[in-house]
């Protein structure tokens, strides 16, 4: 097994780090070991992408914009549905492995 490869290291600009040939163990280890620090993983065919927590002043901005809009949408008897980010435990190959999708 091969190590992660690092790609383009993190400046001020960018926030964010690429890992190469991560496997779904090793991403699994970095979510417990990254747990409480507001990193965001992004998984896709053994490219792992880390991003920093973005600033307050981001978070706030955030907010403000969807209480605006879920005030909009609730006026507008409009249905939505708030969503988070999310973590899937099974890999989408699996899924589609075992779904029959994937030849």
């Amino acid at each position: 097994m091969s190590s992660p490869v690092l790609e383009n290291p993190t400046t001020a600009e960018t926030s964010y780090v690429l890992l190469y040939n991560v496997s779904w163990q090793q991403l699994e280890q970095l979510d417990v070991a990254l747990a409480g620090t507001s990193a965001r993983l992004t998984y896709l065919d053994n490219i792992l992408e880390i991003m920093s927590p973005l600033s307050d002043d981001h978070e706030d901005n955030k907010k403000t914009l969807a209480m605006l809009v879920e005030v909009y949408m609730r006026t507008r008897n409009i249905r939505f549905y708030g969503r988070g980010s999310a973590t899937f435990i099974v890999s989408f190959k699996n899924f589609l492995h075992n779904n029959n999708y994937w030849n």
